[in-house]
């Protein structure tokens, strides 16, 4: 190939070009080792994150709060009620009770 180039053409990106073959038939597809999803979650988890000095926990209390309330609203789905008021107001009073819940552990 330096017969057909010269060695100033070839920069960094023209010789990821040439790897890019093989590196797809080792990989395969994108999809299998794609990085995308796993950044995004873990992004979801930090957006969880309220008190700085205690991360861990609070990312546990958000992921469970969250957790509960998306079993409230898939529970609650199939009963006739009056308004989706009703729904999100049982959320809101669940979550409630999951903090008080949480913040009586953490004391003992």
């Amino acid at each position: 190939m330096e017969m057909l180039f010269p060695p100033s053409f070839f920069t960094v990106m023209v010789h990821l070009i040439v790897h890019l073959v093989k590196d797809a038939k080792l990989g395969g597809p994108v999809q299998y080792r794609w990085m995308y999803p796993i950044e995004r979650y873990l992004g979801k988890l930090k957006s969880y994150v309220r008190n700085k000095a205690q991360a861990e926990g609070s990312i546990a209390e958000g992921y469970m709060a969250e957790e509960a309330l998306t079993f409230c609203l898939r529970y609650l789905n199939g009963i006739e009620i009056i308004t989706n008021c009703i729904v999100l107001m049982m959320s809101l009073l669940l979550y409630l009770l999951m903090k008080i819940y949480c913040s009586r552990q953490s004391r003992n």
